[in-house]
């Protein structure tokens, strides 16, 4: 691309002339609160991250405000002249100064530097002292002693709009898919098909040297031996794209309940297969996808889902996709692909509404659909709306916002209708004048009906489904002859990213954002806003203090209304049919403890590697532990699960859990149990099963739990069984001659007897196999396995 001059500048050896010290805070001087200086700046659409909220104490002084600054603990210098935050933070106090605001009207970011004097390095805290001159302000840095770190003789401002900062692309996401390498450690060489082969996968892995065995069910699976390491399951076409996505995700939600409930699945994963799914080919595939993102964040390595097209080559590259350690791929024309969360290019095309048509609002009783109601009138001129809700004119407020509309020009009415009926939603349609025809759709209704994947069920699916996809299935059906500029989806990341606890709701919302691709590839208009949360309003109104506490911490931020419309403008002004409107902390992404969605590792950058790193960590525990006595290990597994409990409840230390409190009284549910499970795996590197919570019911209890599972013995013992468990599978299948029966009896009765020499009790199941006859082993092997040899 083209280079851009940003800036021009001259460096000199020699300081500015005449800098003199600012010698401290002067006698006379009043402080100013500066306690709420951050949520002022925020709500201006200036919004800081901890390394850069350094503004710790201010005062006035006549004409100038003096500030003291300091950088977070720990935050690195070297390198530095001043620490851009150190020097970011100095700005701060600009608004401060008396008349402020009549000389910087509205929001101002700096513009020119002049005469910038560096005095000494590695300052990490400092005292600024700003002085308003003819065209800007003069600052003054200077270090503890009061000796100068940095003089800027003259700082320019420049006003910028506030959608610059709020509604730019740089809040706006896209899905897209990279070309990733087909390198793996161990190829796939045996796997199990799970039900039917719906799209011709036996034949490719044949090619590739799969040994491929089949199954109907995970009861099946399991009572037929040792699991393999990969169990298939693929997905079929369907007629009817609603119907097909309410039998499929209730299909998989079935599967995925009887995968987790089975403990022999623990070690295996379930690698589901579709086609379409990534690009709006498959709506059902579609929102299968979304189901399994959230399982996915659910139960971290148990799940891979694969997206084909129809080129043979895809199919060819399957058992290399299987084999490598991505947990979403998708396969076009042989290559691996991943995904990645990356921000939309500027430049506008978008949408142009035409005020004259009517534009219809679903879920325009809700929060969203009032502030966007508003916001279609005084933003982009619509003059005729047709608001629909299950309540109508009797929902609260109604009134209220019909007439707040007609002061604004605009004639608005509401309409009782059932948007998931597709009859009802005819019948507001054909109610539309004539003289001002339907020219914008905007569908943000739906609800939740939020539970972990193991207690979902297809009625809670159809909660969710309803208002969401039959109802946006109708509105695509009932208007796609119609002359529309403006066809809007609300959608949530949680279809994109996956969300745990909201499997049945990713599902839904990846269905919207399929349907936009459709649209488009048909030549329609569409366009699916998978929002991040909105702060206090839409879905996010009914979430819990820790709920919205978490998904801070793992960097996914709530967004204002001001911020969301914003955004809605700047959406309609790119050319995506699937734009991901979210405030994401790449800092708070990197730093969190849990899994990273996969479309978010390139933002969260080397963050994925850290944790890694960590699960591996879990060989340093284990072998901590058996440095130390048996009071010592209680103490610190006992500690490591406090601490961690702590961090799921949002508590600064592992102090605030009593350790023989029930998690049941400590706030817990299912799906803050999931999450305790995961820190807990990541930290120790165990697989705990998903109600280990709540199978051992306090802290106190769940440490003695995880101590087990991580003594050398226990995980020995667990070793043995498994190959217990395989030598069974196999001699399931064996038909020996006379001398072969003979000597694998002979090799039992060894093992059998080392097992019996083991045992304190004496006369166990050891002795009596270890003094069976080769016919009365046999026998028993026969009675074990179902008459099967």
């Amino acid at each position: 691309q083209e280079w851009v001059r940003h800036a021009t500048g001259t460096v000199t050896a020699e300081p500015a002339a005449g800098v003199v010290s600012g010698g401290g805070v002067p006698a006379g001087a009043v402080e100013v609160d500066v306690d709420g200086l951050y949520d002022e700046l925020a709500g201006a659409g200036l919004e800081y991250g901890p390394v850069f909220q350094g503004v710790r104490r201010a005062w006035r002084a006549e004409d100038r405000v003096l500030v003291d600054v300091a950088l977070p603990e720990g935050v690195p210098v070297e390198g530095f002249g001043v620490h851009p935050a150190l020097l970011d933070a100095a700005l701060h106090g600009i608004g401060l100064l008396d008349g402020a605001g009549e000389r910087n009207d509205g929001v101002v970011l700096p513009f020119s530097w002049s005469n910038v004097s560096l005095f000494a390095v590695g300052a990490t805290a400092a005292q600024v002292t700003i002085t308003p001159t003819e065209t800007g302000y003069s600052l003054l840095l200077t270090d503890e002693a009061g000796e100068l770190v940095a003089a800027i003789s003259d700082l320019t401002l420049r006003p910028v709009a506030a959608d610059q900062l709020t509604g730019s692309t740089d809040s706006l996401y896209q899905l897209h898919w990279n070309e990733h390498p087909a390198t793996h450690d161990k190829p796939l060489a045996t796997a199990t098909m799970l039900g039917e082969d719906r799209l011709g996968l036996a034949g490719a892995l044949a090619d590739a040297g799969v040994t491929l065995y089949g199954c109907d069910s995970v009861e099946q699976l399991t009572a037929s031996g040792p699991l393999h390491e990969i169990v298939l399951k693929s997905f079929g076409a369907g007629e009817s794209p609603v119907d097909h996505a309410y039998d499929q995700v209730a299909d998989t939600v079935s599967l995925l309940r009887d995968w987790l409930a089975d403990a022999q699945s623990a070690e295996c994963r379930l690698v589901l297969v579709t086609r379409g799914a990534t690009d709006g080919g498959d709506l059902a595939h579609s929102a299968v996808w979304g189901l399994v993102q959230s399982a996915q964040a659910e139960h971290p390595g148990r799940f891979t889902i694969v997206d084909l097209d129809h080129a043979e080559a895809s199919l060819a590259a399957l058992p290399s996709a299987i084999a490598t350690a991505a947990p979403q791929l998708a396969i076009r024309e042989g290559q691996l692909r991943t995904p990645e969360l990356a921000r939309v290019p500027s430049g506008a095309s978008g949408t142009e509404l035409n005020p004259e048509g009517t534009v219809l609002v679903t879920g325009a009783g809700g929060d969203l659909g009032n502030a966007v109601s508003r916001h279609l009138v005084t933003k982009h001129g619509a003059r005729n709306l047709v608001l629909v809700g299950r309540r109508g004119p009797e929902t609260p407020g109604a009134a209220e916002l019909v007439d707040e509309l007609a002061a604004l020009g605009a004639r608005a009415r509401f309409v009782a209708c059932d948007v998931a009926q597709r009859d009802q939603l005819a019948a507001v349609l054909d109610g539309i004048p004539g003289d001002a025809p339907l020219t914008g759709v905007v569908h943000a209704a739906g609800v939740l009906d939020n539970g972990v994947v193991s207690a979902l069920t297809p009625d809670r699916v159809a909660t969710v489904f309803r208002p969401k996809v039959d109802a946006a299935w109708h509105l695509h059906e009932l208007t796609r002859r119609l002359d529309l500029s403006m066809f809007v989806l609300f959608s949530s990341a949680t279809g994109v990213l996956g969300s745990a606890g909201q499997g049945n709701y990713a599902a839904a919302n990846a269905f919207l954002d399929a349907l936009a691709r459709n649209r488009r590839a048909a030549g329609l208009p569409a366009c699916s806003l998978a929002w991040g949360p909105w702060a206090d309003s839409g879905m996010a109104r009914g979430l819990a203090e820790g709920d919205t506490g978490r998904m801070t911490k793992a960097g996914i931020l709530p967004m204002t209304v001001e911020q969301g419309l914003s955004m809605f403008d700047a959406a309609l002004r790119t050319d995506g049919a699937a734009i991901v409107p979210i405030l994401l902390d790449s800092s708070a992404l990197r730093a969190s403890a849990g899994e990273v969605p996969p479309p978010l590792a390139a933002l969260a950058g080397d963050r994925r590697r850290r944790a890694a790193a960590r699960r591996d960590s879990a060989e340093p525990i284990a072998d901590r532990l058996t440095t130390l006595g048996a009071a010592d290990r209680e103490r610190v597994v006992r500690n490591l699960v406090r601490t961690e409990t702590a961090a799921v409840l949002g508590h600064a230390s592992a102090e605030a859990v009593p350790a023989h409190r029930p998690f049941s009284e400590l706030g817990f549910d299912s799906l803050t149990a999931v999450e305790l499970r995961n820190r807990l795996d990541a930290a120790t590197g165990l697989r705990l099963p998903a109600g280990a919570v709540f199978d051992h019911p306090s802290p106190e209890a769940l440490a003695a739990h995880v101590l087990v599972e991580l003594d050398p013995d226990t995980a020995a013992v667990r070793t043995a069984l498994a190959g217990l468990d395989q030598l069974e599978g196999l001699l399931a299948t064996l038909a020996p001659a006379e001398d072969e029966r003979a000597s694998i009896a002979l090799r039992l009765n060894t093992l059998a007897a080392m097992v019996a020499d083991q045992q304190q009790d004496g006369a166990g199941v050891g002795d009596q196999i270890g003094a069976a006859s080769d016919d009365e082993l046999f026998d028993f092997i026969d009675n074990k396995l179902g008459g099967q040899r």
